[in-house]
Parts: C-alpha cells; structure tokens; sequence
C-alpha cells in the first residue's frame, strides 16, 4: 500500500512540476540581421605588410532568404533543445538597426540597451524571454581547401571572395585551376535576457568553403559557381553554423 502511495505522490510530483515548467516555459525571440548584403571580396597580391589590401564589394539582398534561412535553422535547432518553448520569428527592416550592426563589427560588445527599445522586446513578468540575435562579424576568412585554409584580410557577414593567382586542384578530378572563388560566412550569434540587458551567451563562426577556377569554362574563379550555384553554396553554409552553435550557445541558458 505504501509503495503504491509512494509511486501516487511521485507522478503528481512530477505532474506539478510539468506544469511549472510549462507555465514559465522561455519564450525565444529570433532574428537575423547577417543576410542584409552580399560582400565580394577581390584578394589583391601583397607581402611584407598586415594591411588589407583587398578590395570589396557591398551588394544588397533584399530578399531576405538568407536570414530566413538562418533564423528558421535557429529555431529548428531550438525547438530540439526547449521543446516546450514558445518561439517568435521576427523579420526586420529598422536602419537603426542595421546601423547598430555596422557599429559591432569592429567592437567585442554590443549595447543591449540601445538595441532592445528599437526591438520592442517585452521580458514579461517571469523574466523568461530571451533574445537569439544573429549579427555579422568581421574576421579573416577562413576558406576551407584539402590544404588547410585560404584567404587574408579580413571580410564580415556572408560573401564571395575571389583569388585570381593562386593555384587550386578541383576535389573530383584534380585539374588545376589558376585562382578559386570562395564562399564565407562570419557572424555571431548572441543570447539576449532583455529583463537584465545583458548577453548572456555568445558564439562567432567564421568559416568558408572553396572552389577551384578548373570548374569554370573559361577559367575565371567567379564563374566556379553559377548564379544558382553561389545562392546555394551560402543557404547551406549559414543554417549548418547556426545549429552547430545553438546547442553552444543554450548551455549558458539556465532556463
């Protein structure tokens, strides 16, 4: 008999604390403000200096797929970690906001304060809602070969980075090619607790991949990657950085 009330107080035991959980389960707010634009990057050959000698190209993406990618991968992996969580995937298209990213890349912290009232963000009574905030970030390229990796100076957010005088094998058939194309994403994903302002957690990827001017018919690295072919290789490459780091970043989340 007592076993049986033993094992009664237990499943209402964990019923209450199911309950607990679900009334103060977090509720995630999610955006992405890295797939705003499209940097090309031109490697310009120079030694003896630490300088950037590179020359860039800021193109706009107006459509918006690459956040969309970013941020819907971000509650994916989420979603797998706080089951119970209510998420709110936001779209933005503030300039304030923007012109905040532009002022973090070069600094290692962001002003919560200035940022949240631009969002809205309410905390809500528990404290319970956090921020997962994807920005750009400005760091060297790290472009992936069977060599190591490639690239210098330094590049931010999603882009292109094109060499035109160092040689590079195709992965399938060995040709070699005089100059690559390299595709990049550097950004940094922060957990945000708007009932203290602070960033509770932070993770940064900057990581690229390579492809040989041998793929291209007339030999020029741009045209490695057709037009689709580029679209493709950054829509893979953001949403497989933002669910390696989520895991990272939820387990400086107590909740």
């Amino acid at each position: 008999m007592r076993a049986r009330l033993r094992w009664f107080v237990g499943i209402l035991s964990l019923a209450s604390v199911t309950a607990a959980a679900d009334a103060h389960a977090a509720t995630y707010i999610v955006l992405s403000l890295v797939g705003n634009q499209i940097t090309v990057v031109t490697a310009v050959r120079g030694t003896g200096s630490s300088l950037d000698r590179n020359r860039s190209e800021v193109f706009p993406a107006n459509d918006g797929a690459f956040d969309i990618a970013a941020v819907n991968a971000a509650a994916d992996a989420l979603r797998k970690i706080r089951p119970n969580a209510t998420f709110k995937l936001l779209r933005i298209n503030d300039p304030k906001i923007y012109a905040l990213q532009e002022k973090w890349l070069d600094s290692s912290t962001i002003d919560v304060a200035e940022f949240l009232p631009l969002l809205d963000v309410r905390a809500g009574d528990d404290g319970t809602t956090r921020v997962v905030l994807i920005v750009r970030l400005r760091a060297e390229p790290q472009l992936a070969t069977s060599i190591g990796h490639l690239g210098t100076g330094k590049v931010a957010g999603l882009g292109f980075y094109i060499n035109r005088f160092q040689t590079l094998n195709r992965s399938d058939t060995g040709e070699r090619g005089r100059g690559y194309l390299g595709t990049f994403a550097n950004f940094r994903m922060l957990l945000i607790n708007p009932a203290t302002n602070t960033v509770e957690a932070k993770e940064t990827a900057a990581v690229g991949i390579t492809t040989s001017a041998a793929r291209a018919e007339d030999m020029d690295p741009w045209h490695a990657l057709s037009t689709e072919g580029k679209q493709a290789a950054l829509e893979s490459l953001v949403p497989r950085e933002v669910t390696r780091l989520v895991p990272l970043l939820l387990a400086a989340d107590k909740q």
